[in-house]
């Protein structure tokens, strides 16, 4: 299911997937914050405790494990969850032994130019909100063809996309420029500068 993060997102937002990343340990509670925020069913519905408990239900069942002594048995950590007291304290104890596995608003100097760089990517609240973003970029005055080419991790660890974006320049000999921007998907807010001989419309 992490594995596929890539997929579900370029299906959610009707775009074709090229490449799949496996999605390292430490990510896998952001991953599913994500798509709890852009998954139909789930979008906007949920309190963020709620969300919160659910990818940690899924981390549990993914990537812990537990040895039953008596058995001599392995299952999935779903079997520790023997009652809401119970998950309760996991949770808590989880958040407490690893915040970074749930919190994501970590202030990380940025490093080189804005948008070209994984240390300095644009900054939008959901996928759906970057493709808005990508929507409205213009290149002297005129809009810009993207596909998103892979994901990849930025400075603070975050998940960052990447799209190919190609501009047409010359009038009697045209010339297509493919420059590489970065998006940050999951943060707080969403970047109102474009980068460097850029404009928004």
């Amino acid at each position: 299911m992490f594995d596929a993060y890539d997929f579900l997102g370029d299906l959610i937002t009707g775009q074709q997937p090229k490449y799949a990343i496996p999605v390292r340990k430490e990510d896998r509670i952001h991953v599913q914050l994500r798509m709890l925020e852009e998954l139909p069913q789930t979008a906007g519905k949920l309190t963020i405790e709620e969300k919160e408990a659910f990818a940690f239900c899924v981390y549990y069942s993914i990537c812990i494990q537990h040895f039953d002594e008596e058995a001599k048995t392995m299952s999935n950590g779903l079997v520790e969850f023997t009652s809401t007291e119970k998950f309760k304290e996991l949770l808590d104890y989880e958040k407490g032994q690893r915040p970074s596995f749930f919190t994501e608003n970590i202030t990380v100097k940025k490093e080189g130019k804005f948008g070209f760089s994984k240390g300095n990517p644009i900054e939008t609240t959901s996928i759906p909100a970057a493709y808005q973003y990508l929507k409205r970029l213009r290149y002297k005055g005129t809009p810009v063809q993207c596909i998103r080419s892979c994901s990849c991790s930025g400075l603070s660890d975050h998940i960052l996309d990447a799209y190919e974006i190609t501009v047409t320049t010359g009038v009697l000999f045209k010339r297509h420029e493919i420059h590489t921007v970065y998006i940050d998907s999951y943060a707080s807010s969403t970047s109102t500068s474009a980068p460097e001989g850029f404009t928004l419309a």
